[in-house]
């Protein structure tokens, strides 16, 4: 998606998706999606949600790459601050939704780190919970105020739900939440797949997907870390469920399962590998500079200093890390705003 300062028609997007969602949107957050397809809305009193739109920090959005200084295109996130800002004065809870989850290798670093001091700011008393998908898989991830990362100083979780799309070698699944409508925070998880190898099956007999709960987050790691009844999933709860995954496999285990959305194609992701490790510390990544998984992308470097553009991929046995062959041609760099070297 382009920004103002690289360039490129994208008008004509934004006045589209306005006008598919102005059904469910008041008109003045039809008028921002019209702007930077961003908005806010409050369904109740005293809850609000902020829609980002994170394409302003998707590593492969490219237009991004033709003003690379600029860390926070459209000023999204100086309106995010003042819509937090207006939420806290009004005593407000605040839900942030958005695609790409800002813990994600795949969001730029420094709009990552910007929006990591925004919700140190502002949680946990302005932003209750946070929701974001891109992944495919089911996963959450964790953000802390500033110093050690542990379960007193974890403020926010974020939700990234799975997806029901299957790709790649996934189930197709679903999330849904049960919420306290006072707090607005979450008090838990209920996740619904369909198997994909009884796919044929499916189409011998004319049957539809056979959607059933594979989980519920707090009967499964509440096993782990109990929990009493009237509380939420709380961010240092989950700090605590990771502390289980570092000291019981089994429960790493499950965890590995139901990322998969109980796949039957999941790579392994065995303690005789740094697959576990990895996985624990991209849970407690609140930003994309914490993760310690591999990006999904990249760029390397030929022996003369020129860069080439990505190749195929190929996956370890974890399914984790890519590793880039190259590709015939150079890349470009002067197409991409950047001096040549």
């Amino acid at each position: 998606m382009p920004t103002p300062n690289t360039g490129g028609d994208y008008k004509w997007l934004y006045s589209h998706l306005a006008d598919e969602w102005a059904r469910w949107l008041p008109a003045d957050a039809v008028n921002s999606v019209k702007n930077y397809g961003a908005y806010t809305a409050s369904p109740a009193p005293g809850f609000r949600i902020i829609s980002l739109n994170t394409n302003f920090c998707y590593t492969m959005n490219f237009y991004l790459y033709g003003a690379i200084r600029d860390y926070d295109p459209f000023g999204e996130l100086k309106w995010f601050i003042s819509q937090l800002q207006a939420a806290e004065d009004a005593g407000e809870r605040v839900w942030v939704i958005g695609h790409v989850s800002p813990s994600q290798t795949d969001c730029m670093q420094n709009w990552s780190a910007l929006y990591y001091q925004v919700v140190q700011r502002y949680s946990p008393h302005v932003i209750a919970e946070q929701f974001f998908g891109h992944s495919h898989y089911d996963e959450f991830a964790i953000s802390y105020g500033p110093g050690a990362k542990n379960a007193q100083n974890a403020i926010l979780t974020s939700w990234i739900a799975p997806s029901v799309s299957p790709y790649t070698d996934l189930n197709p699944g679903f999330r849904l939440y049960k919420v306290d409508t006072g707090n607005w925070n979450v008090y838990d998880s209920h996740t619904y797949v369909a198997d994909l190898s009884k796919a044929a099956t499916w189409d011998a007999t004319g049957a539809t997907p056979d959607w059933h709960l594979e989980y519920s987050a707090r009967e499964a790691y509440g096993v782990y870390v109990p929990l009493a009844a009237d509380q939420p999933l709380s961010p240092a709860w989950w700090h605590s469920v990771t502390n289980a995954f570092e000291t019981n496999d089994a429960a790493f285990q499950k965890y590995w399962t139901y990322r998969g959305k109980s796949a039957n194609r999941m790579a392994a992701c065995t303690t005789n590998t740094s697959c576990p490790k990895e996985m624990i510390c991209d849970m407690r990544a609140g930003k994309s500079t914490d993760t310690c998984s591999q990006p999904s992308f990249g760029l390397q470097k030929r022996e003369d200093g020129t860069e080439y553009e990505d190749g195929p991929v190929a996956l370890d046995a974890s399914g984790l890390r890519s590793v880039f062959g190259p590709a015939k041609k150079p890349w470009n760099r002067k197409l991409c705003g950047l001096p040549s070297i």
